[in-house]
């Protein structure tokens, strides 16, 4: 069994979260959409079959999808970049290799989401839908705590010009820095000006989190290996 990395910020006995590293990939490399798939998952974390597992195809949009039914299955496979649910026993998964994973928890309504959280779907203000639907579930905005996760950081995402003027022009100088003539890309400033725009005061992970280019090795990147193989993020309730 391998160490679970924390989300920063994020200690409560009601939650199962974090990242999953495995060194050879195993886990996280294969179609979670197989029965192997779910098995080797639910025994990785110690699951008992009365956990649901939500996984998404991510398309890097703005699609937030929002679990409000009891799910009776063991695993459920949506298309979109974010999920949201208030149920417990119900395993939120995204999977990583450069974009951050951003974890979001109603402390005191219990409501949880987790968000693929790319420069295409940052840039579509996916953080802001995924508040607005846990809201929409019950949760108050002054109770959630957000935690971005590992990812690609400022000090390796060069983009190029294409990049910079995709973005909305007053976004532009807080998510851009300019280093011997070269744009470099802050997801994790403009995660956190748009978690406080939607009212969240609890950001953690902006400092802490690891750069997944730079960084441990055994957190997967694309941009520094072309790698296929992806890190798993999640958050579910315990009973």
């Amino acid at each position: 069994m391998i160490d679970i990395i924390p989300f920063a910020g994020i200690a409560s006995e009601e939650l199962i979260c974090g990242i999953t590293p495995p060194t050879d990939g195993a886990t996280n490399s294969i179609d979670m959409s197989s029965d192997e798939s779910v098995a080797r998952l639910r025994e990785y974390l110690n699951l008992q079959d009365s956990w649901c597992l939500a996984w998404l195809h991510q398309v890097h949009g703005d699609s937030v999808i929002c679990i409000e039914d009891q799910p009776h299955a063991e695993l459920m496979v949506f298309e979109g970049d974010a999920l949201v649910t208030g149920h417990e026993r119900v395993l939120l998964i995204t999977r990583h290799a450069d974009c951050p994973p951003l974890l979001l928890w109603d402390q005191e309504g219990g409501v949880v989401g987790i968000v693929h959280a790319g420069r295409r779907s940052t840039f579509s203000g996916i953080a802001h839908e995924a508040i607005t639907a846990m809201v929409d579930l019950g949760a108050n905005v002054e109770h959630i705590v957000a935690s971005i996760g590992p990812g690609i950081k400022s000090c390796c995402y060069e983009v190029g010009e294409e990049v910079y003027y995709s973005l909305e022009e007053d976004l532009r100088p807080m998510t851009f820095e300019l280093r011997r003539g070269k744009i470099y890309c802050d997801l994790y400033r403009l995660l956190s000006y748009q978690l406080l725009e939607a009212g969240v005061r609890n950001v953690f992970g902006i400092r802490e989190s690891e750069c997944t280019c730079c960084g441990p090795r055994n957190l997967h990147s694309y941009r520094r290996d072309g790698t296929t193989m992806r890190f798993a993020a999640f958050v579910g309730r315990r009973a």
